[in-house]
């Protein structure tokens, strides 16, 4: 028989935390940034996503680690400066719309932020649906509310956890043009599996492939599945830029696979239209 226990969390600061837990798995979700911050199968020793323990819990400011919701833009402002890096959802406090256990003892939550401006007389709503079970399922779903269409980017910046960067590598991207953020921008085509020997951060796009992080150190493979994205990001600070970041904590155990559309894959959605990003997590024994 299926069972979900469902505890609401204050932290400091007053930050909510919805603490979830089923017979397939356990699930922290905090309510500002509408941000998963734990999902661990209980099959799993370990948890999947990563957390900082250095990770601060102030308004204003991103919580490292999880699952940050980047929206209605992907990295930089495209014109301001001033404003917060990769947009203000994963900075907003999100309402909680539905709760509810399916039939296979799976818990499905619905967030939302309603009516937030995206341009000077745009507007959209956004939703976050989230089905924890033994596989984690997200989809971010943004609907124009304005009478114009708007563009928009964005990307759920998720952090794995892992035993240790060096020993682990990603499948899923060979022969796929990259931009290298880390080299000045230049393009190049991955021709191997994914390793990582110093920081790295490169992007994917016109890029709709699944990803599998394979972590012998673990023992287990991180199977990432997507829709509705045509960008992938992958990203690990290294030493140097680590050093400069106050919240990152023990930055060798994460990696970042960010399901995205940003840079040339921003979405165009007219009035009245929605657009589904969706994601799905899975943990298996790795297959080598």
């Amino acid at each position: 028989m299926h069972t979900s226990t469902l505890i609401f969390e204050s932290l400091e600061n007053d930050f909510v935390i919805l603490n979830v837990d089923t017979s397939w798995a356990i699930l922290r979700v905090s309510l500002y940034g509408g941000q998963i911050l734990c999902w661990q199968p209980k099959t799993e020793i370990n948890p999947v996503l990563w957390l900082s323990s250095s990770a601060q819990y102030q308004y204003g400011k991103a919580i490292r680690g999880g699952v940050p919701v980047c929206w209605p833009w992907f990295g930089n402002h495209p014109v301001d400066s001033l404003q917060p890096s990769h947009g203000f959802a994963r900075l907003s406090t999100w309402v909680i719309r539905e709760i509810k256990t399916l039939s296979d003892g799976e818990v499905s939550i619905v967030l939302s932020l309603d009516r937030v401006k995206v341009g000077p007389n745009s507007f959209a709503d956004l939703r976050l649906h989230i089905t924890m079970g033994i596989a984690l399922k997200i989809s971010l779903i943004t609907i124009n509310r304005s009478s114009h269409q708007i563009i928009f980017t964005e990307g759920l910046h998720t952090y794995f956890m892992i035993s240790d960067i060096e020993n682990i590598y990603i499948t899923g991207l060979c022969g796929s043009e990259y931009i290298n953020m880390y080299d000045g921008n230049n393009k190049s085509i991955q021709i191997e599996e994914i390793r990582f020997v110093e920081g790295l951060c490169k992007i994917f796009c016109k890029n709709e492939s699944d990803c599998i992080i394979k972590d012998p150190g673990m023992g287990r493979q991180i199977k990432i599945e997507k829709s509705g994205s045509f960008t992938t990001a992958i990203w690990s600070p290294g030493l140097n830029v680590a050093q400069g970041m106050v919240d990152i904590g023990d930055w060798r155990s994460m990696v970042c696979v960010e399901s995205a559309n940003a840079l040339s894959d921003e979405v165009t959605l007219m009035p009245g239209k929605s657009h589904i990003h969706s994601v799905i997590y899975s943990v298996q024994s790795l297959v080598e």
